[in-house]
């Protein structure tokens, strides 16, 4: 099983964008740090998924009321993305 950070990647059922289980693997292992903190686990919300901390769903801004999202995928390959689409900090 591949995975998301510390974490499986989340499955999609929709036949459009279904990806072979051999593919999913070969995708690689995407590490995500917001304002340096991991994240360490998703909590999936139909198609969307929210970013969990050791704390919860809250992230704190950094000193400038601003927030860095790093990511970074490690063991790439041809078939290694990450889509990101929008943000909702809590």
């Amino acid at each position: 099983m591949n995975y998301f950070g510390s974490f499986t990647r989340p499955k999609t059922t929709d036949k459009l964008n279904f990806v072979p289980e051999e593919e999913e693997r070969a995708m690689g292992k995407v590490e995500i740090t917001i304002n340096g903190e991991p994240v360490t686990e998703i909590t999936e919300m139909n198609r969307c998924v929210a970013l969990k901390n050791k704390d919860g769903h809250t992230w704190k801004p950094n000193k400038n009321g601003q927030y860095e999202i790093e990511m970074e995928i490690k063991n790439a390959s041809k078939y290694s993305f990450v889509r990101l689409s929008s943000f909702i900090i809590l």
